[in-house]
């Protein structure tokens, strides 16, 4: 049996990760390995979702993922498989004083 390490995010992301209309998750850690993650909704609401609402770009990502009905978007619960295929390390950089 093959172990998977499973991602939690909050929706829509998890969603709109699975749809493919988000391509970055950012992590303050990272993955051990390259390959599938199984994908979490978790039931928390991302925060800020009144005033994202009105962003055109938000609506754009929502149309394109076909995720107009927010009672329906699945919470508590294992929404998919995905795969990773990169991570990013973010530069340290030296502040001088």
């Amino acid at each position: 049996m093959r172990n998977y390490q499973v991602v939690s995010v909050k929706q829509p992301w998890a969603s709109l990760l699975l749809a493919g209309v988000k391509k970055y998750e950012v992590r303050s850690w990272a993955p051990p390995y390259l390959g599938y993650i199984v994908l979490h909704a978790s039931s928390g609401k991302a925060s800020g979702m009144p005033e994202r609402r009105a962003e055109p770009l938000y609506k754009t990502a929502i149309r394109r993922a076909h995720m107009k009905d927010e009672e329906a978007w699945p919470r508590s619960a294992i929404v998919g498989v995905m795969e990773v295929v990169r991570i990013w390390e973010p530069e340290l950089r030296r502040v001088r004083c």
